[in-house]
């Protein structure tokens, strides 16, 4: 049998259970948020270790987007880039160094993608 989790949120929404079975043991955990949390945190670890140097292709890659959350832009001394930090909702503080050519890049296009808006902004209000 392969191993299952199953996850469920009291009633309460103060605390997440989280149920493991393989053949036929199982157990589980009764976890606050922060444990959750710090478990989420663990699991990345272990997920990052065992991918080894490699980092996947973001081509064709399933994500759901962050809409709304805090955001931070600081300095990487050790790159000399900047580290775009941010609150994921799911997944707590995640942050990334750009280098300064990636830097480059993601302004250019943040620039195009507005300009583009704006365009369609206009577009709109000119064939009403």
């Amino acid at each position: 049998m392969e191993p299952q989790v199953h996850i469920a949120v009291s009633d309460d929404r103060t605390h997440a259970t989280v149920a493991f079975t393989a053949d036929e043991a199982s157990f589980s955990l009764n976890l606050s948020r922060a444990q959750l949390a710090s478990l989420i945190t663990a699991l990345g670890a272990v997920n990052q270790t065992l991918g080894g140097d490699v980092t996947p292709s973001i081509e064709g890659a399933k994500f759901t987007p962050v809409r709304r959350t805090s955001w931070a832009v600081q300095p990487d001394v050790e790159s000399g880039g900047s580290i775009l930090a941010f609150q994921h909702p799911a997944y707590g503080p995640l942050g990334f160094t750009l280098l300064p050519k990636d830097t480059e890049r993601l302004a250019h296009g943040l620039q195009l993608h507005k300009q583009l808006h704006l365009d369609v902004r206009a577009a709109a209000k000119r064939a009403n």
